[in-house]
């Protein structure tokens, strides 16, 4: 018998309340430990997969450009504070309410890339602005008529 702490990780099977429709659903059922009772479900849960995953990786484009262009124009503070409130209510709302530990790190990875995209804001519009124009502030005049 596996120590209480592994117990439920190496038992693996279908919920007592599970009938899955066919057997097809019931291997991957049993295999995954959850429940999928019908075709319906097993499609949901795969589109659900594929939405979490695709979220994930979402904002690193920008986060990767604002780094390359050393600027974020055209992002609002606005928007980044709002995106932030609300994935840092998601990770609350997580927490609060005791969800699964992959639903907390999701939550706490989400609130950790819109804190990057808000400290790349504020350095790319003040810190590295307000630098550009103590090292000469005659390097905007290049370029000019002569």
């Amino acid at each position: 018998m596996p120590p209480p702490l592994l117990q439920n990780i190496t038992t693996a099977g279908l919920p007592q309340y599970c009938e899955p429709s066919s057997p097809f659903l019931y291997d991957i059922s049993s295999w995954l430990s959850i429940c999928l009772p019908t075709p319906l479900a097993l499609l949901s849960s795969l589109l659900g997969t594929l939405s979490i995953v695709s979220w994930l990786f979402a904002q690193l484009p920008q986060i990767y450009k604002n780094y390359q262009v050393q600027s974020t124009m055209g992002l609002s503070l606005f928007f980044l504070v709002i995106w932030c409130l609300g994935d840092s209510s998601n990770f609350i709302g997580a927490m609060l309410t005791r969800q699964a530990g992959w639903q907390k790190v999701i939550a706490a990875y989400y609130v950790f890339v819109d804190v990057v995209l808000v400290f790349q804001y504020f350095w790319y519009t003040h810190v590295k602005a307000r630098r550009g124009s103590y090292h000469g502030s005659d390097v905007s005049h290049e370029g000019g008529l002569f």
